[in-house]
């Protein structure tokens, strides 16, 4: 996959540029508005391409991972310096005192949504060498890791000798819409002002489905309502954090009528 394809910007882009274009691409293809499993593979191309090309560093090992360099800047992004041999000891040295020992790890960090937390995922890894499917389960968190035995590099001077392992780094995107705090989540959902004093019954879309829940009456704006069970996965448990919901109200304009019944209830005070 070609990252510069993928968000669709020029290798001389801008870091603004690029943040510009993957936010564009990411409203297009956000899971949350769009279904099918092409359009959710399309986005978790485009949090793989940004993660990377977003980030100066990486940018930088890609742009030179891609390029065609002579023999001498070769050697040097593998790690050698000018004295090779040296180099080269500090590098192979322990294949050469144990010609059994297992290859090298191959390391790669991926970017994730509050949705795949919640739901696990499935994601085609490229690893230079060709891509891997990778399934995660639910409940990964920022900083956690995930290996996959044999996927790593060979050991260069024995086929008959193990592989090394494929080490997946998780690296959660920001969401506007979910604030994780531990194993607990927060959203805000804004009700009619009336319903906030009446109280009612609210419906609210979360990644892992619909709940219901009901607002008591005389509530404040910004209280907070807990529900258990309804945050995110606690990976290798069937427990899970719970969802925290801010309630606020967006102060629509009120008709004569309305105004006038607010004023007798304001005399009755």
């Amino acid at each position: 996959m070609n990252y510069y394809e993928t968000l669709k910007v020029p290798k001389t882009a801008s870091q603004e540029e690029i943040k510009s274009a993957y936010r564009k691409l990411a409203k297009e293809y956000h899971p949350d508005k769009n279904t099918g499993e092409d359009t959710k593979q399309k986005f978790q191309q485009i949090q793989e391409a940004y993660s990377v090309l977003g980030d100066k560093n990486k940018k930088q090992e890609y742009d030179s991972r891609n390029s065609q360099p002579n023999l001498e800047d070769l050697l040097r992004n593998w790690g050698f310096g000018n004295n090779f041999a040296d180099d080269f000891n500090m590098h192979f040295g322990g294949y050469r005192n144990n010609p059994n020992a297992k290859g090298q790890d191959i390391r790669v960090t991926i970017p994730i949504t509050v949705s795949e937390i919640y739901n696990g995922f499935s994601r085609s890894i490229d690893v230079g060498t060709g891509r891997i499917n990778a399934n995660i389960p639910k409940g990964a968190r920022e900083g956690s890791k995930y290996k996959m035995a044999g996927k790593g590099q060979p050991n260069p001077f024995n086929s008959n000798a193990p592989t090394g392992d494929l080490i997946i780094n998780i690296n959660v995107q920001y969401d506007e819409n979910y604030i994780i705090q531990g194993d607990d989540v927060m959203i805000e959902s804004f009700v009619k002002f009336y319903d906030m004093i009446l109280g009612t019954n609210l419906e609210i879309r979360i990644p892992s489905g619909k709940i219901s829940i009901k607002i008591p009456e005389n509530t404040s704006p910004g209280k907070i309502l807990r529900v258990p069970g309804k945050g995110l996965p606690i990976a290798g448990t069937e427990m899970s954090g719970a969802l925290l919901i801010k309630i606020n109200t967006n102060f629509q304009n009120l008709n004569s009528e309305q105004l006038s019944l607010i004023n007798k209830v304001k005399e009755l005070d």
